[in-house]
């Protein structure tokens, strides 16, 4: 299975951003080299924390082809580096026929997005302690394809959401396609996402539910509303 792209120009591209911080630093402090130490520190995260995100657009990358064969629909990949986007997918060899590349999105544009989308597409591998970003679908009203992996299990419940094996393209592109061509289904699953925010996640509720908390740390039973 194809992952990250191993050539070295690829990675060149991702750390040398990072040495240039290195000189501009140098040059601002001088020569101290525990700026050094913990710049190239960081590099070594950013490179691991990159990774985990290409190796997600990957499998969705993977998966489009055949979504979009089926369907027609494009992908609107938001929060992904385009440069790094448009390497993975010269390197997966896959044409970019309906894909439009973002970039980082303001928190409105993101939330416009989500809004106007089809579905939310969250292949994530795993290591997610909270599916935030699903919860962020279910207020605008979208349904969720995602990997079936702890902390998005957490979030998702089968009126709202569609749980993929993780890592499998052939299952997503699977999962993507029935829902798109089921409108009913869709907008079934979207309205049941938006009532799953306001019940579990709007202030109001998270407030309800911290005064509980404190009056039962406090011992004070907490009245019944009528």
């Amino acid at each position: 299975m194809k992952g990250i792209p191993r050539s070295p120009w690829f990675r060149a591209a991702l750390v040398l951003p990072f040495l240039a911080a290195v000189v501009v630093l140098l040059w601002w402090r001088g020569p101290d080299w525990n700026v050094v130490y913990h710049a190239f520190d960081l590099v070594n995260w950013a490179w691991i924390a990159f990774a985990l995100g290409l190796n997600l657009v990957s499998v969705l990358l993977r998966a489009w082809p055949e979504v979009r064969r089926r369907t027609g629909a494009r992908l609107r990949i938001a929060g992904a580096d385009p440069l790094a986007v448009r390497l993975l997918l010269t390197r997966l060899r896959i044409d970019d026929d309906g894909i439009d590349v973002l970039g980082f999105l303001s928190q409105e544009d993101l939330t416009a997005e989500l809004a106007s989308a089809k579905a939310l597409v969250a292949p994530s591998l795993g290591g997610e302690s909270f599916g935030m970003v699903l919860t962020r679908a279910f207020a605008c009203a979208t349904p969720v394809v995602a990997s079936d992996i702890s902390g998005y299990r957490d979030v998702m419940t089968p009126e709202t959401s569609v749980a993929v094996a993780p890592g499998e393209p052939a299952a997503l592109a699977d999962a993507v396609t029935a829902l798109l061509e089921d409108e009913p289904r869709r907008e079934a699953l979207g309205t049941a996402a938006r009532q799953l925010a306001i019940d579990r996640y709007s202030w109001a509720d998270i407030a309800r539910r911290l005064d509980d908390i404190y009056a039962s740390a406090r011992g004070v039973e907490t009245p019944v509303a009528a």
